[in-house]
């Protein structure tokens, strides 16, 4: 009825088979894990979005203080060297 090749070739199959199923089990596993590493790395990318956000907002105030403090120091010079002249102006 049945050959020893006809046997070997059931065997064959149903190893290749089991081998097959197990190897697409543990590749939907991996991809499960990439998903959750390209998760975890949007996350951390949006996190950087934010700091470099804070980091531009400082610097931006960190300049219009500078800015605002020449201008006051202009101001001041304005107002020492008009009273240098008036001074001048007196002692003559």
């Amino acid at each position: 009825m049945i050959d020893s090749t006809q046997i070997l070739l059931i065997v064959v199959v149903s190893a290749l088979t089991i081998v097959l199923v197990v190897i697409g089990f543990q590749i939907i596993f991996i991809l499960q894990e990439v998903r959750k590493s390209f998760q975890k790395i949007n996350k951390m990318l949006d996190d950087a979005t934010v700091v470099t956000g804070i980091v531009s907002k400082s610097a931006t105030n960190v300049s219009t203080f500078t800015s605002a403090l020449s201008g006051f120091l202009q101001v001041f010079k304005i107002f020492s060297n008009k009273k240098e002249d008036g001074n001048a102006k007196r002692s003559e």
